[in-house]
């Protein structure tokens, strides 16, 4: 694997685009095991991480993907066994319209005013907005956008990168996309912004409104810079976009054991076994630190899981031969991976007695 990122390292960067053929990177991730998270994270495929973006965007390092998952890209009539004598995702982007991304991604829409902008981990950016309406979502009064803003030295990167800037008083109208997955390091009321480079739009003075570096009027069916268009015009536009758009993943967002217990669809005894991956072997750590540990069932305190094989914690937070007892949800409807329903869904084996109390009280 290394060997072949540095001949492609040298080769430099290619693309394929496959909104063409009508196929998303989501098919991939109907298998067991293929894990992702929000923006900025890995997709485990076939033994390697692969880096990707909120649109599915896949980037460096690449991944060889095993025989199993050629199906998924038949109808792209891409010939991968000839890209470099392997079968072999590149830097795969989606190109999509400003709609198309509205109605794919989105699952906040905010007007909001600027507050504030700090560096975060290895490579984001943390923006801060204070929030003066909602257009879809359910977003608290201030909320925190991440994005890739800088790469790590010596290190082959997505050329990807967001570069945004924002002047206090103006009028923003944000499509976002929520964060929700517990073990992620941002804020609890941490967003994304839509669109690998960022959607940004100035409703104050449209044709400044943006997708990353370039016009967001570029991007979209509706003319930015039409004399006239006013920001009451954008929002019933986007409004009407967004109507039908489903809600983002979430996590309990309650640090009470009660709220978890009987918001969580498994309550489960667990041995922990082998580490399927660690901390140390994470890329970027931009948005969690997490290890991934196979794991058996004791007992379930509640629910009945399906096969269950791997749970993702928070980094040295438990060890392999240990017991706890975990309040969890697959990361996909029937997968056989847990994520956390909250940052607290961790306990120790001394809570039993309470948690039984809990559950004995539904």
């Amino acid at each position: 694997m290394k060997k072949l990122l540095g001949i492609l390292m040298i080769l430099g960067t290619f693309a394929f685009v496959l909104s063409a053929c009508g196929r998303s990177y989501d098919a991939v991730l109907s298998y067991d095991d293929a894990y992702y998270a929000d923006y900025s994270d890995y997709v485990y495929i076939g033994g390697d991480y692969v880096y990707m973006d909120d649109n599915y965007a896949v980037y460096e390092p690449l991944a060889i993907v095993p025989e199993q998952y050629y199906e998924e890209y038949e109808e792209c009539d891409i010939d991968w066994d000839s890209i470099y004598g392997s079968t072999v995702i590149g830097a795969i982007t989606v190109s999509r319209t400003f709609e198309q991304s509205l109605q794919n991604f989105a699952t906040d829409v905010v007007v909001a005013h600027y507050v504030g902008s700090r560096p975060f981990g290895q490579t984001l950016t943390e923006f801060e907005f204070i929030v003066l309406d909602r257009v879809l979502g359910n977003a608290p009064d201030r909320v925190f956008v991440y994005a890739e803003t800088r790469r790590l030295p010596n290190v082959y990167s997505s050329s990807m990168l967001v570069d945004l800037t924002f002047n206090h008083g103006t009028n923003y109208l944000l499509p976002l996309n929520r964060i929700g997955l517990a073990h992620t390091n941002t804020h609890e009321d941490g967003y994304t912004f839509i669109g690998s480079v960022g959607i940004v739009i100035d409703l104050d003075n449209p044709h400044n409104s943006v997708r990353g570096t370039e016009p967001l009027a570029l991007h979209s069916q509706l003319n930015f810079n039409a004399r006239g268009l006013t920001g009451a015009d954008i929002v019933s536009y986007v409004e009407d976009l967004t109507r039908y758009n489903p809600p983002g993943r979430d996590f309990i967002r309650s640090s009470n054991i009660e709220d978890i217990i009987h918001g969580s669809p498994y309550v489960l005894i667990i041995d922990v076994n082998r580490p399927l991956r660690l901390s140390s072997e994470q890329f970027i750590t931009c948005w969690m630190l997490t290890d991934i540990y196979y794991f058996t069932v004791v007992r379930a305190l509640k629910g009945d899981p399906v096969n269950p094989q791997a749970i993702v914690f928070n980094a040295d937070a438990v060890s392999s031969g240990e017991r706890h007892i975990v309040a969890v949800k697959p990361n996909r409807e029937g997968g056989t991976w847990y994520d956390f329903t909250s940052r607290y869904s961790l306990f120790p084996m001394e809570q039993l007695d309470e948690i039984v109390a809990i559950l004995n009280q539904q």
